[in-house]
């Protein structure tokens, strides 16, 4: 495993994980037979070796699992520094429920969430038992907020409301946590556990929210090209 801060793929499934439940088809079936062949619900560790420190982006419903995937907390360092939120969807949410009573029973784990969702964990049982009983501490991501060597900014985008942006070290150069790959020195290395341990993912056959997030950005990428292209036959026409 990397020695720098490094960003650590612990899941890349949709968020009803692989197999989904009720799905015996040749897309889930051999994954029911042989669990070696299943997947984790999507989802990013943010790691910073230097003080032992864990955050995830997302608690997903295999929270557990992928807490395990990371190793043991160093001692005297709690099992999870925090959590980061982007929006209410199952995949993404339903693992803050594991932080209460009957399963880890945090200390006031920091959560940091948008507004709207902050709303429905203040307000929603069995959500709101989590701060009523300490488990959790909500906390404001509207401005951005620095995790040791990481800085992790939301984006205002009508296109993509839920999406943060990740910085390492915390300057201008970020880092597209979709790219599931390394990156130039300077920034954070991208790991992913469903290859093996520590080896640095591939961008192939993205799935789940990850082949949403990519297939946003390849048709971007396309139009782009599509309208550059346009521009260039106007310019020869009037010429």
């Amino acid at each position: 495993m990397s020695t720098t801060a490094h960003l650590h793929v612990v899941g890349i499934a949709q968020d009803g994980g692989h197999p989904q439940i009720g799905c015996f088809r040749h897309c889930c079936a051999p994954a029911w037979a042989d669990p070696s062949l299943a997947h984790l619900v999507a989802c990013v560790a943010l790691v910073d070796p230097d003080s032992g420190a864990r955050w995830l982006l997302d608690a997903s419903p295999d929270i557990g699992k992928q807490l395990a995937l990371l190793g043991p907390p160093r001692e005297g360092r709690p099992a999870l520094d925090g959590v980061l939120v982007t929006h209410a969807h199952l995949g993404h949410v339903v693992g803050l429920l594991q932080l209460g009573r009957e399963a880890l029973a945090g200390d006031a784990i920091p959560v940091w969430a948008m507004p709207d969702l902050r709303r429905l964990v203040e307000t929603q049982i069995p959500f709101s038992l989590l701060i009523r009983d300490d488990h959790i501490s909500l906390q404001p991501l509207g401005q951005g907020v620095d995790l040791g060597p990481f800085r992790v900014d939301p984006i205002d985008a009508a296109a993509s409301p839920h999406a943060v942006m990740l910085r390492y070290p915390r300057t201008p150069r970020c880092c597209g946590i979709r790219e599931r790959r390394d990156v130039p020195d300077g920034r954070p290395r991208v790991f992913s556990s469903q290859s093996p341990l520590g080896t640095p993912a591939t961008r192939e056959s993205p799935t789940g929210s990850e082949s949403k997030r990519w297939s946003r950005s390849t048709t971007s990428s396309a139009r782009s090209r599509a309208l550059r292209g346009s521009a260039r036959r106007r310019r020869r026409r009037r010429t």
